[in-house]
């Protein structure tokens, strides 16, 4: 007698009963169509495209149990995801999503529908933003040199920190402080090797080296300076798209290469990435002096900032645009008087953007930011 094989339970079906090959032709047509465009005017993520054909996702009913579905996964970003599904979902419905990353493992990501829009027949879009980023370089594989950088709009004027751009040519100079101009960096500028190495001694946040400068070339200065701990994030301006170049680009362990002519988004766009989605950025301790009457009241503030992540999540759930404002300006407020003057500057960056979009899911990136920063502040260093 043949030997008996334990029956495996049948792989679930995503509830549009699409197959994958199917589901793709869905997708190029909706890409046609213009259909929830993956760059959107009003995203400020980058969504990817994504095609899983299922992920099964928890629907958490206002008043009911949990349900299971399967959906079709389109595309996602550091701050959602668009989804095929068979019916309708109101917005505000709580939803918990297994989504495989990379490594094979399942990233657990919970969000809340926020739109959805019949596509035809049974099958329906519907949009998830999620309670708070991820890391999409854990679900997308992004190349540096084709400008696979998370945020898809920057405001200037969140941009916050120091930067040191190395290039010997003045009209490069010019224009990178035409760029820079209506952000908040302060910017130092190196002709020279040794001018650099100064300026990076001293301390920056972040390096801009053009590819060849001072008869020598950046990368392989940044590669020198690793190999003595420096490890200041770094950009490259190239025109070189060489596998020499990668080559040297990867000793200097690049954080990203922008390819002349480099456009002014785009630097702001790579900027963000290391100032503004926490690459580089570390724990922030308060300016206070011990001596100062407040440093006492440290510890209760972060515990109140840390409440106030609480609040502004609610807000974002609820996309409750006056109560948004109400938050943050209590944080902008209070911020300065504990020794954080940047999470005062990224909480009137937020407010500045709610005033003008009147829009929480349109303020979403400077929400963001405040949240991660928020996060971030300590009363005193670790022991």
């Amino acid at each position: 007698m043949p030997e008996a094989k334990k029956r495996q339970p049948p792989k679930p079906h995503n509830s549009v009963h699409l197959d994958a090959d199917h589901i793709r032709e869905l997708f190029d047509e909706l890409d046609r169509r213009g259909s929830a465009s993956p760059n959107s005017s009003r995203r400020t993520h980058v969504r990817w495209p994504v095609h899983i054909p299922v992920v099964e996702v928890c629907v958490h009913h206002a008043g009911g149990l949990p349900t299971r579905i399967w959906v079709a996964c389109r595309n996602i970003s550091s701050s959602g995801m668009s989804i095929l599904h068979s019916s309708f979902l109101h917005k505000g419905t709580r939803v918990v999503a297994s989504v495989p990353g990379l490594s094979g493992l399942v990233m657990t990501i919970e969000g809340t529908i926020v739109n959805c829009a019949h596509v035809k027949g049974i099958c329906h879009e519907l949009g998830i933003q999620f309670k708070a980023p991820i890391d999409i370089k854990s679900v997308v594989r992004l190349d540096p040199f084709e400008g696979g950088f998370i945020l898809e709009k920057v405001d200037p004027e969140t941009l916050i920190g120091s930067i040191l751009y190395l290039d010997d040519s003045p009209l490069g100079q010019s224009l990178i402080k035409h760029f820079l101009r209506e952000t908040s960096l302060r910017l130092r500028i190196a002709s020279t090797l040794d001018e650099a190495r100064k300026i990076i001694e001293e301390g920056v946040d972040l390096i801009i080296s053009d590819y060849h400068v001072a008869g020598s070339n950046g990368a392989e200065f940044i590669a020198s300076l690793r190999k003595v701990g420096v490890s200041t994030p770094t950009i490259f301006i190239t025109s070189d798209n060489s596998d020499a170049a990668r080559d040297k680009f990867a000793k200097a362990q690049a954080g990203a290469i922008l390819t002349k002519p480099c456009s002014q988004d785009l630097l702001l766009r790579a900027l963000a990435e290391f100032l503004l989605t926490g690459k580089g950025v570390g724990v922030t301790l308060s300016t206070l002096p011990q001596s100062h009457p407040g440093f006492a009241m440290l510890d209760r503030f972060v515990d109140e900032i840390r409440a106030k992540i609480t609040d502004l999540e609610r807000t974002i759930t609820a996309q409750d645009y006056a109560a948004a404002r109400t938050v943050v300006l209590q944080i902008a407020g209070i911020a300065p008087t504990m020794g954080f003057p940047r999470l005062a500057e990224l909480a009137q960056a937020a407010d500045r953007s709610l005033i003008a979009t009147m829009s929480v899911e349109e303020s979403m990136s400077q929400l963001s930011h405040l949240m991660r920063l928020c996060r971030e502040i300590r009363a005193k260093p670790a022991a």
